[in-house]
């Protein structure tokens, strides 16, 4: 029985049916900086890297692209932005690891102050999928805010 159930997650995580992003940002106090995680299924961003630049990744395999991290930075950042009540946040990448099926990659923002008004545009493979949902979670402080965005609504806005 354990053995149909494992050999089911392992299909049914390669072939999904649904099309999700999650993305958590961290307030560090210590150094005021935003520190997000992004986590995808590969194959959605090996297919949005494929349409949008006509490159095949091959992420994790023994000919994978060369420059694979500078294209994900570039896919990241033209669809992920974090402005705060007064300006757009500049963010440095801090790279990218592949583990089988998802790819989880990190970015930093600029020293700022923790601001509770964060604008988040999130708008990762609406180009490849009309049913994508961008989960996204900054852990502020003293508190937690969430949102959800898709192709009809790119940004979530948390004003206070």
């Amino acid at each position: 029985m354990i053995r149909i159930l494992f050999v089911s997650l392992i299909i049914g995580s390669s072939l999904h049916d649904f099309h999700f992003s999650k993305t958590v940002s961290d307030y560090n106090s210590e150094t005021k900086t935003l520190q997000t995680v992004s986590n995808f299924f590969t194959d959605d961003l090996e297919n949005a890297i494929k349409q949008t630049h006509g490159i095949d990744l091959r992420l994790g395999e023994q000919d994978e692209y060369v420059k694979a991290d500078s294209l994900i930075q570039e896919y990241m950042f033209e669809n992920f932005e974090i402005r705060t009540a007064t300006k757009t946040l500049e963010l440095d990448w801090i790279g990218y690891e592949f583990d089988y099926d998802i790819v989880y990659t990190y970015i930093e923002s600029e020293v700022h102050e923790c601001d509770s008004t964060y604008s988040v545009k999130l708008n990762f493979f609406n180009e490849i999928f009309d049913d994508q949902e961008n989960f996204i979670k900054i852990n502020l402080p003293d508190q937690t805010i969430t949102d959800i965005t898709n192709i009809s609504n790119t940004v979530a806005d948390f004003n206070e």
